[in-house]
């Protein structure tokens, strides 16, 4: 059994089921529309739409927050 788990099948396995379960548990909030402050922190955000400005945007407020919105946002747009 030790060797089981110490095995790389089972990592695999266990990262893509912890994978799922993310997915399920957010799978409601995909098609959603943008709630309180989202409209001008994200929406309206021309800063967001390049990932050029990189650098400005993670030495800004919630630079971590912003960054994955510029990237969500490279990847599947508004």
């Amino acid at each position: 059994m030790e060797r089981f788990i110490e095995g790389r099948w089972f990592h695999l396995t266990v990262s893509f089921v912890i994978a799922i379960f993310i997915v399920a548990a957010y799978s409601n909030t995909f098609h959603s529309t943008f709630q309180f402050d989202d409209l001008q922190s994200i929406a309206m955000n021309q800063e967001l739409k390049s990932l050029g400005n990189a650098s400005s945007i993670l030495t800004g407020r919630r630079g971590v927050t912003q960054i994955t919105f510029a990237l969500n946002y490279a990847i599947g747009g508004a």
